[in-house]
């Protein structure tokens, strides 16, 4: 498949969140800076597959905010492959479902109506993959032949 389209796939949803919420729900683990004393306050890294999710979560729900540098250059690997796509989101998905498990983002106080709503989209992210990587392809190819029915 080609990278372009599998780079498409990865960022949408960072791009996303970062426009319209301006700023971050999850703080990934490459990109990240952190005051010591306040991880320490909140417990430290969790042992668990989303530890960067269930970081961020527990942050935000104590009333700390997280931010990003727009001018910041960073680089990670992204899947090049739809199979390796396939196993992070699948990985991603679990994080999160643990996020919701050990953080009451509901419930908590200090987390505004956004960050709740926003966090809760989160539970969608799944079944938005999956239908993009089917019906996109499947819009193309009908396009192709002139049918507009999944394009619009």
């Amino acid at each position: 498949m080609d990278k372009q389209i599998l780079l498409t796939v990865f960022s949408r949803d960072f791009l996303l969140l970062i426009y319209i919420y301006d700023s971050t729900l999850v703080a990934q683990g490459a990109f990240s800076v952190y005051k010591t004393e306040i991880i320490k306050e909140i417990g430290g890294w969790q042992s668990c597959i989303g530890e960067d999710i269930v970081l961020t979560w527990k942050l935000l729900s104590r009333g700390y905010k997280t931010n990003f540098a727009k001018n910041a250059i960073a680089f990670t690997e992204v899947p090049e492959k739809l199979y390796t796509l396939g196993k992070q989101r699948k990985r991603w998905a679990r994080g999160m479902i643990e996020a919701f498990k050990r953080v009451k983002t509901v419930t908590s106080k200090k987390l505004n109506f956004k960050s709740k709503f926003l966090m809760c989209l989160n539970l969608f992210f799944p079944f938005i993959d999956f239908a993009t990587l089917i019906f996109m392809p499947l819009g193309l190819i009908f396009l192709a032949f002139g049918n507009q029915l999944l394009i619009g």
